[in-house]
């Protein structure tokens, strides 16, 4: 979540710290009352200061008013602060969302919840503080994978190796430690730490959040329910799937855990209710600035699975799992394309993009002759065989028959896999005569015409 959703990534062993209830020049603490902003330009001495820059300087001021102990650095350019002996890096996004549309008693309350955060930061985390405190987290696993990506180093991709575990393919549970007024997802540096596994941690955690989960569901007036916690744990309700039994639903569970706090619910048979939650579900996430999931999921045999909804009148339903691979795999990209530019990396991030055919949205990508490419898995690949022939259009699996053994998989999520530079003319001219276009195309026009 590090750089995605608003969080304090420092070296404090094993946590990642996420302010809580909150949803990217360096100006320094000490330089406030001498009225100048240091490592900013000329230019900016004069620029009248903007909204981000007054909630940023606002929680400077309240961390030395309550006594915190090290310099403190405002990043301009990334909207955040750094602090403390670890260099911890404390994002402002999300909490600055909140502080602008809030009135003076609530920009108060968002300027001392951050420097709550940041105190809260800096204690220890052992085990007999931390038990009682565990409880999972469900998130964006897209996030979760790409944090070594959006912190500068701060946090390391190993650290996250077998400290989460995937949920219906974009989602992920991960631990994390509750507090007052941060959350601190554990990385499997404090396995060690505790002594303890990741399956151990978990059920521990499981057991607590059954603790405090009744069943707090309201139904919304077009059919579906939403969840009513209040504790930024409401997605976490879906490893209790005994709460959906109480739920008065027309078939199966379908939730979709839209928002950290907010958990959304209808039956498998009540087409209107489905309809209606997956138009809530956009505008909420639309509006959110801690979105997690556009997935719809259903719930059998006590599992949950990606919802697959069949017949046109579940169309709002499948453009929300379209919409959940465009949105993963554009905030992957520049992430990832910003990181191999300053790795000098020399590849293009491949982009995805859609179209509907019918009451279906497919998903393409492109590659071209001459070009290494990390190629999104998509529903269909357009290649540009350069100046040996036009574009044409081929299914995944028809590509992946073909250049399989020339693709090497990245390991990350969502899949990509690079390509060589350039793909030999015999497999190229084997794609074009034995394969056809994807039968879901609506008529064999021109290629290059369908991905407009």
């Amino acid at each position: 979540e590090a750089g995605l959703w608003g969080c304090a990534a420092g070296a404090v062993c094993g946590v990642v710290w996420v302010v809580r209830r909150g949803w990217g020049g360096a100006v320094s603490a000490e330089s406030i009352g001498r009225g100048r902003l240091i490592r900013m330009s000329i230019f900016d001495l004069f620029r009248r200061r903007s909204d981000r820059d007054r909630f940023a300087l606002g929680v400077i001021r309240r961390a030395k008013e309550r006594s915190w102990p090290h310099k403190i650095e405002y990043d301009r350019e990334k909207f955040c602060l750094r602090s403390g002996t670890d260099g911890a890096t404390f994002y402002l996004e999300n909490v600055y969302g909140d502080w602008i549309k809030n009135d003076a008693d609530g920009k108060r309350a968002d300027v001392d919840r951050v420097v709550s955060t940041m105190f809260e930061g800096s204690l220890p985390l052992d085990w007999e503080s931390s038990s009682s405190l565990l409880l999972p987290a469900v998130r964006n696993r897209r996030a979760l994978e790409c944090q070594w990506l959006a912190t500068e180093g701060k946090i390391e991709r190993a650290w996250w190796d077998g400290a989460f575990v995937p949920l219906c393919d974009s989602l992920a549970i991960v631990i994390a430690v509750d507090r007052p007024t941060s959350i601190a997802l554990i990385d499997n540096r404090k396995f060690g730490e505790w002594n303890r596994s990741f399956e151990q941690l978990m059920e521990h955690a499981v057991l607590n959040l059954r603790e405090r989960s009744p069943t707090r569901f309201e139904r919304h007036p077009s059919g579906f329910y939403f969840s009513q916690y209040g504790d930024q744990y409401d997605c976490s309700r879906l490893l209790l799937p005994e709460l959906f039994d109480l739920l008065s639903l027309n078939g199966d569970p379908v939730a979709i855990p839209v928002t950290r706090d907010g958990l959304v619910v209808a039956g498998s048979n009540d087409v209107s209710a489905l309809c209606a939650m997956a138009r809530f579900v956009e505008d909420v996430i639309q509006e959110s600035a801690r979105a997690t999931a556009y997935l719809p999921l259903i719930l059998r045999d006590k599992a949950w699975s990606v919802f697959e909804a069949e017949g046109p009148a579940l169309e709002p339903l499948r453009d929300l799992v379209a919409k959940q691979a465009l949105w993963d795999y554009e905030c992957q990209r520049e992430l990832l394309q910003a990181h191999c530019e300053q790795t000098g990396r020399d590849v293009w991030v491949g982009k995805i993009e859609a179209n509907k055919f019918g009451s279906r949205v497919y998903t393409f990508s492109t590659w071209t002759q001459g070009v290494t490419t990390l190629l999104p898995r998509t529903d269909a690949v357009a290649i540009n065989p350069g100046e040996q022939g036009s574009w044409f259009i081929r299914t995944w699996d028809d590509f992946w028959s073909v250049f399989s053994d020339d693709l090497v998989d990245e390991g990350i999520y969502p899949s990509r896999f690079q390509t060589p530079a350039r793909m030999t003319e015999k497999k190229l001219e084997r794609l074009i005569s034995e394969f056809g276009l994807p039968p879901w195309l609506p008529t064999p026009q021109n290629d290059a015409h369908l991905l407009r």
